[in-house]
């Protein structure tokens, strides 16, 4: 007689009894079994389809793909933001030099137009103060001309 039977490790163990020489035999072979079945077993492997896994292999290669475009943009916008940087930095510096060179200040500036237009509100005051008389005897002699 033989007897077969399946070991949780998935190996068959075959017995036979009683063969020549009343011997008994023991053959044990692996046998692997698969949780996929042309789409009908009860696994999660079971429950894909070779194009839905296909899809989900075309949807991740086109995610890399748009993150690795994103990363060069963005270390493109970075080099850009780092290059304007530079030359900022280098204006500023190039305009306190011509400042420094030519000593320019803006308070030095605002004080002198100061002078200046206290020069020439003074000025305005002293023609205004000349032309009251002179306003008051041309509107005496416009007075004179009406009457004759």
């Amino acid at each position: 007689t033989v007897q077969v039977s399946m070991t949780p490790a998935g190996s068959v163990m075959r017995s036979s009894m009683g063969g020549p020489g009343g011997m008994t035999s023991m053959r044990r072979s692996n046998v692997m079994t698969s949780g996929y079945h042309g789409g009908r077993g009860t696994g999660v492997a079971g429950k894909l389809t070779k194009e839905s896994v296909e899809n989900v292999m075309s949807s991740r290669d086109k995610e890399k793909k748009d993150m690795g475009e994103l990363n060069s943009r963005f270390a493109s916008y970075i080099e850009k933001v780092k290059m304007i940087e530079a030359q900022n930095k280098c204006l500023v510096e190039e305009c306190e030099k011509l400042r420094k060179m030519k000593g320019w200040d803006g308070s030095r500036i605002r004080e002198e137009y100061e002078d200046e237009l206290k020069e020439c509100r003074d000025t305005i005051k002293e023609l205004n103060a000349e032309m009251a008389p002179l306003r008051a005897k041309e509107l005496a002699l416009q007075d004179k001309v009406d009457t004759l």
